[in-house]
């Protein structure tokens, strides 16, 4: 499970989807036109010629591409099964399945393909929301242990496929059963080959826990075996991020939760996170003045989090501070807040240009403040996101063109005010 904060919204991802949908179906339509002629080249040429060894690379690259993915991502896609039967069984909501580039979300009632971005990103996410809040705590802890369970399952059969290998068969004293065919033999070496991976995969879980809601699987049970105030913070800021991740509106989230994640000040990575959620849901509900409190707490304990969440943070920040608090000292804060969390957003994202045509337009910089809300506005047309999703950031940018247009004479496309 690897997605921070700063990916909730699916517009910051946009260009790096985009990007791999296009060398997916440049690298599937060059294999499909260039496979064939190899496989070719490989059986019409003698075995001694230049095409025929052009030939055999090529098969060979193809077979080893496709037997790569078989490896790789038999076991994820049995890990991330694993966690959402176990959350079916306990009352979670499944809606999401990512298996690196491979990425299926539940939309209108069925599970619909789409590409991730992420085409280098061996790792997987199961995305389930909890129907309710009874027992919250043990539920996440089911909904997380089914991962293990279903690797060490998968494990099991390639462990004593794995007796047979050759190094260790002097050790066992142990003889390789006859094959039964090649078929028979290819299963064997496959059951071996995704035991290691199965068992490799909770070993990386152990090495690197990371933090948050979408820490290891070893690591979230820990923290939910610590008992309260950890597990039940740590439970409820898994629940609110699955929904955001959901569509869910953020002001419908359940107030048990929001008090939950934010039971806990220690200036952790959760207490961050948690505090940035309770931000977007009071936020949503237009109760400014606990937005504001629970953004600056977020932003004090942000040090703990990626580099990408204290950028979402930040960018709140900077928004934030100029549309609601309006101190002497706002420009200066949001423009220092924005310089040091821009670098993590791409150039296109609606996020980043909404943020600083506010920042601009504070700074009197009103031809440019028009432009970037303009090409803000035109990105949010362009979105496919939930309805309702941005209303509120499409208000605020269609306000802020208003005001410049009015008050400024400026028209979008203009590089100057006029004299």
């Amino acid at each position: 499970m690897a997605l921070p904060i700063a990916r909730v919204n699916p517009e910051g991802s946009m260009d790096r989807a985009a990007a791999t949908r296009r060398c997916v179906t440049f690298g599937l339509l060059a294999w499909a036109v260039l496979f064939p002629g190899f496989l070719w080249m490989s059986r019409a040429f003698p075995y001694d010629s230049g095409a025929w060894f052009v030939g055999v690379i090529g098969v060979g690259l193809f077979a080893a591409v496709m037997a790569l993915i078989v490896i790789l991502f038999v076991p994820l896609a049995f890990h991330e099964m694993g966690h959402l039967l176990a959350g079916r069984l306990v009352g979670f909501k499944p809606y999401l399945l990512v298996l690196g580039p491979f990425g299926w979300r539940k939309t209108e009632g069925a599970f619909r393909f789409y590409w991730t971005g992420y085409w280098i990103q061996c790792s997987g996410l199961a995305g389930a929301s909890p129907l309710d809040s009874r027992n919250l705590r043990n539920r996440t802890a089911i909904f997380i242990l089914g991962g293990p369970l279903a690797s060490l399952i998968l494990a099991i059969p390639g462990a004593r496929v794995g007796y047979y290998v050759k190094p260790f068969r002097s050790w066992v004293g142990a003889s390789m059963p006859s094959s039964g065919g090649s078929a028979h033999a290819l299963l064997w070496l496959l059951l071996a080959a995704w035991g290691f991976v199965s068992v490799s995969g909770l070993a990386c879980g152990l090495l690197w826990p990371r933090s948050g809601p979408l820490r290891a699987d070893i690591s979230a049970l820990t923290v939910l075996l610590r008992g309260y105030p950890h597990a039940s913070r740590y439970a409820a800021v898994a629940a609110l991020y699955f929904d955001g991740l959901n569509g869910v509106p953020a002001g419908e989230w359940p107030s048990s939760w929001i008090e939950a994640a934010t039971c806990l000040s220690d200036v952790s990575a959760d207490d961050a996170y948690g505090c940035y959620f309770a931000f977007t849901s009071f936020f949503a509900r237009k109760d400014y003045g606990r937005a504001g409190k629970f953004l600056t707490r977020a932003r004090e304990a942000s040090s703990t989090l990626p580099a990408d969440g204290r950028a979402a943070i930040l960018m709140e920040s900077a928004f934030f501070v100029l549309q609601y608090e309006q101190t002497v000292d706002a420009p200066i804060l949001a423009r220092r807040w924005f310089e040091r969390a821009k670098r993590f957003y791409p150039a296109s994202s609606i996020r980043l240009r909404r943020i600083e045509s506010a920042v601009l337009f504070s700074e009197g910089a009103y031809a440019a403040a028009l432009a970037k809300a303009t090409q803000a506005l035109k990105g949010l047309d362009a979105l496919s996101a939930p309805a309702g999703s941005d209303d509120r950031e499409r208000a605020f940018l269609e306000r802020l063109i208003t005001e410049i247009v009015d008050s400024r004479g400026l028209r979008p496309g203009s590089d100057d005010p006029p004299c």
